[in-house]
């Protein structure tokens, strides 16, 4: 950087501050807001530039911005991901999975980490009747049918207060299903349905959903991002009680990387059909 930038990088926190020419001194935040400086010492910006030659009181309002400007971090990383929504547990393997763990963590979650449904159906942490009132996230990831035969069990163990999103690969394709977050939201039983009543060829598409084979392949860069972008969407839906939330808890998304396409599919939660008891035999 020259000696006579106008724009310095503040040194003890995220931030930069912006020399106009009427003189006016404008701090830009990590979230990109530009407030201006209040009063600011004649060489703010010089004592930036060469630390060593700044006076006393310009040091001293250099410390002042960088505690503010920690405040306004602190904030915005507080309204990314709600500290008391940070419990999120993730289950499933796979390099998806794992790119979820990382975004999550990097976006301020605290994901657990399960191998399987299953193996969370069985851990305290779902059945804690202490942590009834705390809401939290499953994010449930799956490579073959086989990895989501246990899913129907977190359906009936879900506690009121965790919400679930499944997200799945079927060969290359990648799905990611309505979030489940009240009674009378679509189960995945529900899109499983859904998705053969739609299909031209039911027969052949009940086969495929119940017993395709596992992913044998590695899903490739693009496929991963569009894929664990679509999560973290959810996700902080979730977290941030934002209003698409109503869209999230309705829709199924598809990617599909051998042609490039994503498409939205509406899934509704239904009632099972009643079914009449079946007669007793008699002797």
């Amino acid at each position: 950087m020259s000696s006579n930038s106008s724009v310095v990088a503040l040194p003890g926190a995220p931030g930069h501050l912006i020399a106009s020419r009427d003189n006016t001194v404008t701090l830009r935040t990590t979230a990109g807001t530009l407030l201006q400086v209040q009063n600011p010492p004649t060489d703010l910006l010089p004592a930036l530039h060469d630390p060593a030659s700044a006076t006393k009181t310009a040091c001293t309002y250099v410390q002042r911005l960088n505690e503010e400007v920690a405040e306004r971090d602190t904030a915005d990383m507080q309204a990314r991901w709600p500290e008391a929504r940070r419990a999120v547990i993730l289950t499933g393997t796979g390099p998806i999975a794992d790119d979820t763990a990382d975004a999550l963590r990097t976006w301020g979650a605290t994901p657990s980490r399960f191998a399987t449904t299953q193996e969370l159906s069985r851990d305290p942490i779902l059945r804690d009747e202490t942590c009834a009132d705390d809401p939290s996230l499953v994010i449930s990831y799956a490579d073959s049918p086989n990895e989501r035969q246990h899913w129907g069990l977190l359906d009936a163990q879900r506690r009121p207060s965790v919400a679930w999103l499944r997200t799945y690969r079927e060969g290359d394709v990648c799905f990611v299903d309505p979030l489940t977050l009240a009674a009378g939201d679509a189960t995945a039983d529900h899109v499983l349905r859904r998705r053969i009543a739609a299909s031209l060829t039911p027969t052949a598409m009940t086969e495929w959903i119940h017993n395709a084979p596992g992913a044998t392949t590695v899903p490739d860069t693009y496929a991963r991002a569009m894929t664990v972008s679509k999560v973290l969407t959810v996700a902080l839906a979730w977290a941030q009680q934002a209003p698409t939330l109503t869209h999230h808890r309705h829709t199924l998304w598809k990617l599909v990387p051998a042609t490039g396409r994503t498409t939205e599919h509406p899934i509704l939660g239904y009632e099972p059909p009643y079914l009449p008891d079946q007669p007793q035999a008699t002797a």
